[in-house]
């Protein structure tokens, strides 16, 4: 998959997702001076190199053999950069991709999507974690009738997955430029109008996330889960379908109060918990990381 094929727009907020996510792995402080120092400690080979990491902030991308050091330290960030979420944001005039080739290659568990009731199909679409956002996009971009379905489905459903993977690491510093991006994209591929509730302004965007985040929050406090924002985004897309009154009862419930999972919801969620994990999701040879690792 040819994502080092990005516009130079998406190149710049790729690199900066890298860097800032490295800062966050490493500790420091998201500034060139603090990673430059904590680079410094955990390498043998000392340079003076300090004016490079402020470009890296600034978007340009580090060399590949630089990113391998990377993902000696963090191997999360590989699949970080390879996303193909940076594909599927990009308009790439100069390398033409088939979107609906692209899709074909998507593999659930070993499984090509088949129509939209298909098990490979409807796990996909249960996967909110931030890093499917990019598969949904594809999806969208598509335009034979084998994906004419999952299209009309993303059209009614899309919103939902763009504010949930807005509100999870790393895009969560990058909400404003992934809706600018997102909704030029649309407009000019999509058609904005077909994407349902797809917010017309900043501020409407704003307003909808924090309800998003809201839910979010509720969530969190119930303590069902670990500390993994990707199982918690999860678990509010399958409450979204199961039970949205839950929802909303909640994330009004002080966090002093706990209650216990409703049996239905749990049996749902280990069941799908199970599925996620044996049946992993790829696209050629990158593997979707899988939200319980």
């Amino acid at each position: 998959m040819p994502t080092t094929h990005v516009d130079l727009v998406v190149g710049h907020l790729r690199a900066k997702a890298l860097v800032w996510r490295l800062c966050d792995l490493a500790g420091c402080q998201r500034k060139p001076y603090a990673l430059w120092r904590w680079w410094h400690l955990h390498q043998e080979e000392q340079k003076d190199d300090r004016r490079k990491w402020d470009a890296y902030f600034k978007g340009v991308t580090p060399r590949p053999s630089l990113r391998e050091e990377m993902y000696t330290h963090f191997p999360s960030l590989r699949a970080l950069f390879d996303n193909p979420l940076w594909l599927a944001l990009s308009a790439d005039p100069e390398h033409r991709q088939d979107w609906d080739q692209l899709a074909a290659r998507v593999r659930v568990g070993d499984q090509p999507l088949g129509g939209l009731k298909s098990s490979a199909s409807l796990l996909l679409f249960s996967r909110v974690d931030w890093p499917c956002l990019g598969l949904m996009i594809i999806l969208l971009r598509t335009q034979s009738n084998r994906f004419l379905l999952h299209r009309k489905w993303l059209q009614l459903n899309f919103y939902h997955f763009f504010y949930i993977a807005c509100l999870q690491a790393p895009l969560l510093d990058f909400q404003l430029e992934l809706y600018d991006l997102l909704t030029e994209l649309l407009a000019r591929d999509v058609d904005l109008h077909t994407v349902i509730v797809w917010p017309d302004s900043v501020e409407e965007f704003e307003y909808q996330l924090g309800m998003y985040y809201f839910m979010l929050d509720g969530i969190r406090t119930l303590n069902w889960l670990g500390n993994v924002e990707a199982q918690h985004a999860l678990l509010l897309w399958t409450l979204m379908e199961v039970d949205s009154e839950l929802i909303t009862s909640i994330a009004f419930i002080p966090e002093n109060c706990p209650i216990k999972w409703p049996l239905k919801l749990r049996r749902i969620w280990i069941r799908r918990s199970k599925l996620w994990q044996a049946m992993p999701i790829t696209v050629d040879h990158y593997v979707v990381p899988d939200p319980f690792c």
